[in-house]
C-alpha cells in the first residue's frame, strides 16, 4: 500500500459521499434568444452536462444587465411560469402565507421538477427598483426595497404571488448542518446561477473548468481577509467572524491556508500561486494581488469578496469584484447587485463548509443565504462540485497522475495528518515518512510549513524550502519559498545566509523581486534584527536621506 495512503487510513475515516441527485433531468438551461453567443453557451453547457434540449429554452429579452420590473415580469418570469404550467413541471396549490410584512395568498407549488436553473452571459443581471409598490410600514425601512437580482427572483417561481418589497426567508438556509437540496426544499425554492462573466469565453470556462477539477478535486491554497474586528456590539463584526470560520474550516480540510486578521486588505506584493479558495472584504473594486494583470487563480477557484456592490455589474474585468475574479481564473463567485446589508449576504462559513462536505454550488451559494428576492447573484456552473468524493478517494486518484494537482491533495493529506491527535514527535515523524514518496516542490514546501507551523524541525524546514526553491518552475514560487527561507534563517540566528537569499533572490529574478517587493522584506528583516551589514543590492534599495519638503505653497 502507498505510504501516505497508509498512513491515513490508519488516522481517517473516509466521509460518506454525497448522495447524487439526477440533477440533470431537474435543470434548465435559460438563454437570450436575441444573442446567439447565448444561445452557442447554452448548447455547450447542455452538451458537457448532458442536458436534455428540451431544457435549453431561449427568451427574447434585453441584453443590457438592468432591467425594469416590468420587463422581467415579460420576458422572464412570466414566460418561465407558462413554460413549468404546460409540462406540469410545477402543480400548484392556493394557500395563505405569513410573510415579514404581513399574510398573503400565493401559488405554492406541490411538486416540482425544476430544482435548479441555469442562466446564460445575456441574460439580465438585476431589476431596477419600481417606485409603484411600496414597502408595508410592518417591514424596516431600509428592508423595503422591491429591487433585486434576477437570480434571486427566479429562485422563487415555485411561489407565484409572493411579496415584492423586502426579502423572503429563506427555508433552505442552514447555519448548523449541511443539508443535500430535495425535493421538499425543491417545492420552495430553484436554485439559479449563471455562467456569465467579462466575456463569453469566460463563461465558458467557468463550465469547462468546473468538469476538468472534478476530475480530481479543487486543489491549492487557501487565502482569506478578514478586518480583526471583534466588538460584539458592532454590525460589522459578523463578516469577521464568517471569514474565521471558513478559515477555520479549510485548515481542518487540510489546506494550506492564510488568515490575515487586520484591517488592512492583502497587499499587492504577495507572491501567491495556486490560490483555489478566497474570501475578504470590504473593498469597491478589486484589490491586493488580485488586481495584477498577471494574477491567476488555480483551475476552478472560488473566489468570492463581500461588498454592497461587488457584481453590480460583471460584464467588467476592472470593476467592482465579480468581474475581475472571473477575469483573474476564478470558476466560481458571487455578489450583490444593490446593496445587500451584511447580515443578508452569504454567510462564508456555511458557503465554505457546504462545500467541503461534497455540495454543489448551487447547493452551498443557497443554503449560506438567509434570504431570497433579494440581492444576491451566483456566478459558476451550478452543479459545479468542488470535492467530488471523500479525500481519500481524491488521493487514490491522485496517485496515479503526475501533476501540480495532485501534489496539492498530497500536500492537504499531510496538514490533515500533521492535525490529528497524538505526541507533536509522532505526529511529525508521520508527515514527512508520508511526504518522503512525492518529494516535489509543493509537497516540499507544505511540509515545510507544517514545521513551521508546529515550531519543531526548523532544520528540516530550511532544507525542504531550500530544495523546492531550486527545484521552482516559476519566478513566483522561487520568491515565496525562499523568502520564508530567509525568514527562518534569519529567526534561527542565521543573518549572514539570510542576507545572501535575499541577494540571490534579488539578482536572480530581477523583474519578479521588484514585483513581489523582495527588497522591502530584505530590509524590513534586518531591521528588524539590527542587521547593517547589507548586500549590495540591499543597500541600493535604502532610500536616500533628503531635506524636508518646503512648507511654502
Amino acid at each position: 500500500m502507498h505510504p501516505l495512503r497508509a498512513a491515513l487510513l490508519a488516522a481517517l475515516l473516509a466521509a460518506s459521499a454525497w448522495s447524487s441527485v439526477p440533477w440533470k433531468d431537474r435543470l434548465l438551461v435559460v438563454y437570450n434568444s436575441n444573442e446567439p453567443a447565448s444561445e452557442a453557451l447554452a448548447r455547450h453547457y447542455a452538451g458537457v452536462r448532458k442536458i436534455e434540449s428540451s431544457r435549453v429554452i431561449g427568451l427574447p429579452t434585453s441584453s443590457l444587465e438592468t432591467i425594469s420590473r416590468e420587463e422581467f415580469n415579460r420576458s422572464l418570469r412570466d414566460p418561465l411560469l407558462a413554460l413549468m404550467e404546460e409540462k406540469k413541471w410545477t402543480p400548484r396549490i392556493r394557500r395563505t402565507v405569513q410573510f415579514p410584512g404581513g399574510t398573503q395568498d400565493i401559488q405554492m407549488a406541490t411538486g416540482n421538477q425544476v430544482w435548479a436553473i441555469v442562466l446564460m452571459r445575456g441574460i439580465p443581471l438585476r431589476i431596477e427598483a419600481d417606485a409603484s409598490v411600496p414597502g408595508p410600514e410592518a417591514i424596516p425601512p431600509p428592508l423595503r426595497m422591491n429591487n433585486a437580482s434576477v437570480d434571486s427572483e427566479l429562485a422563487l417561481l415555485t411561489l407565484q404571488g409572493h411579496p415584492l418589497p423586502g426579502l423572503i426567508p429563506n427555508p433552505y438556509y442552514s447555519e448548523d448542518r449541511t443539508r443535500e437540496f430535495n425535493a421538499y426544499h425543491a417545492d420552495q425554492l430553484i436554485l439559479v446561477t449563471r455562467l456569465d462573466g467579462p466575456s463569453y469565453a469566460d463563461a465558458q470556462r467557468l463550465v469547462d473548468d468546473a468538469i476538468a477539477t472534478e476530475s480530481l478535486e479543487l486543489a491549492g491554497r487557501a487565502v482569506f481577509d478578514a478586518r480583526g474586528l471583534r466588538d460584539p456590539a458592532s454590525g460589522y463584526t459578523v463578516g469577521d467572524e464568517w471569514l474565521r470560520s471558513a478559515a477555520a474550516l479549510a485548515r481542518q480540510a487540510g489546506f494550506s491556508t492564510t488568515l490575515d486578521d487586520a484591517e488592512p486588505l492583502f497587499p499587492e506584493t504577495l507572491p501567491w500561486d495556486d490560490v483555489a479558495l478566497y474570501a475578504g472584504w470590504y473593498a469597491g473594486n478589486a484589490t491586493g494581488p488580485f488586481a495584477r494583470e498577471d494574477f491567476r487563480f488555480a483551475r476552478g477557484a472560488v473566489a468570492y469578496h463581500i461588498h454592497s456592490f461587488s457584481a453590480e455589474t460583471i460584464r467588467t474585468a476592472s470593476r467592482n469584484w465579480a468581474g475581475p475574479l472571473i477575469a483573474r481564473g476564478a470558476a466560481a463567485t458571487m455578489g450583490s447587485v444593490y446593496e445587500p446589508y451584511l447580515r443578508m449576504t452569504p454567510n462564508v462559513g456555511v458557503f465554505f463548509r457546504s462545500l467541503f462536505d461534497g455540495a454543489t454550488l448551487a447547493e452551498a451559494a443557497y443554503q449560506s443565504q438567509a434570504g431570497l428576492s433579494w440581492m444576491t447573484t451566483v456566478i459558476g456552473d451550478p452543479l459545479y462540485r468542488p470535492f467530488p468524493r471523500p479525500v481519500l478517494d481524491s488521493l487514490r486518484l491522485a496517485e496515479a497522475r503526475n501533476d501540480s494537482a495532485s501534489d496539492w491533495v498530497v500536500a492537504r493529506m499531510l496538514h490533515i495528518l500533521a492535525a490529528q491527535p497524538g505526541p507533536l514527535e509522532e505526529r511529525m515523524a508521520t508527515v514527512e515518512r508520508a511526504a518522503s514518496s512525492r518529494l516535489t516542490p509543493i509537497v516540499m514546501e507544505a511540509c515545510a510549513d507544517i514545521f513551521r507551523e508546529q515550531g519543531t524541525a526548523a532544520d528540516k524546514a530550511l532544507l525542504l524550502l531550500r530544495q523546492a526553491r531550486l527545484e521552482s518552475g516559476s519566478p513566483v514560487g522561487r520568491i515565496r519559498r525562499g523568502l520564508a527561507e530567509a525568514e527562518l534563517l534569519a529567526a534561527s540566528g542565521q543573518m549572514q545566509e539570510a542576507m545572501k537569499l535575499y541577494e540571490t533572490l534579488l539578482t536572480q529574478d530581477t523583474q519578479a523581486a521588484a514585483a513581489y517587493g523582495v527588497a522591502a522584506a530584505g530590509l524590513k528583516t534586518a531591521a528588524a534584527h539590527g542587521w547593517t551589514q547589507l548586500p549590495p543590492a540591499l543597500q541600493r534599495h535604502l532610500a536616500p536621506v533628503g531635506a524636508p519638503a518646503s512648507a511654502t505653497r
